[in-house]
């Protein structure tokens, strides 16, 4: 949003060409680094996937699927900076997960109502409800 205020709209849709950068195969990573990105990891999956201002799909040709805009918060990361032990859950990793309400590959490109329950790092539970045993 900050972009398409800040350049003339005929400019806003050549930017971010994600779709373009999935296709030739370059290596997408995403971050919450806040205020350059949304705070919310969810936020920007879901900005990545529609490309709206207005919190509907946008038509955009740079949009990108909920698994690979998935995979660009957690897997590709962890695969560029060459640590085994993140952005996966294995024997041996170091279990940084979350824990959703619901399912992001079903929401169908809607992920407004799929919000976190819960959250590990390193394998211990830093955030949940009350009486939460995961």
């Amino acid at each position: 949003r900050e972009w398409a205020d800040a350049f003339e709209p005929e400019r806003v849709g050549s930017m971010m060409p994600l779709r373009t950068a999935a296709a030739i195969g370059l290596p997408i990573q995403f971050n919450s680094d806040f205020p350059c990105a949304p705070f919310d990891p969810l936020g920007g999956i879901r900005l990545a996937v529609e490309r709206s201002r207005d919190g509907s799909p946008s038509g955009d040709p740079q949009v990108l699927s909920i698994a690979e805009a998935w995979r660009a918060y957690t897997t590709t990361p962890a695969d560029v900076a060459g640590d085994d032990r993140l952005g996966r859950i294995a024997i041996g990793a170091r279990a940084d997960l979350i824990v959703l309400d619901g399912d992001p590959f079903g929401a169908e490109r809607d992920l407004a109502g799929v919000t976190v329950h819960a959250t590990m790092v390193d394998g211990s539970v830093v955030h949940a409800p009350a009486g939460w045993e995961g």
